[in-house]
């Protein structure tokens, strides 16, 4: 069974998201996104979701140097 997640579904579970700016698709999973990437050959990049870091009590930056629309996510990594 395949089901959809609304932006809404992500923004309840996770602070952290992946995001296909071409297709406006949110992956909670890196490896979701992973997969799109490769299949799609679509830029997938890791984005902090608004609002959802101050409810959760951290800061609204990433230490890993993460601007506002996150940074892509390689071949190589994870």
């Amino acid at each position: 069974m395949i089901t959809k997640n609304t932006m809404l579904d992500i923004v309840r579970d996770t602070v952290l998201a992946w995001k296909c700016y071409r297709c406006n698709l949110y992956f909670k999973d890196e490896a979701h996104a992973y997969m799109h990437k490769v299949v799609m050959n679509h830029p997938v990049v890791k984005i902090q979701l608004p609002g959802v870091a101050q409810r959760a009590g951290l800061e609204s930056t990433s230490s890993q140097g993460n601007g506002p629309k996150g940074r892509p996510i390689h071949a190589g990594e994870g």
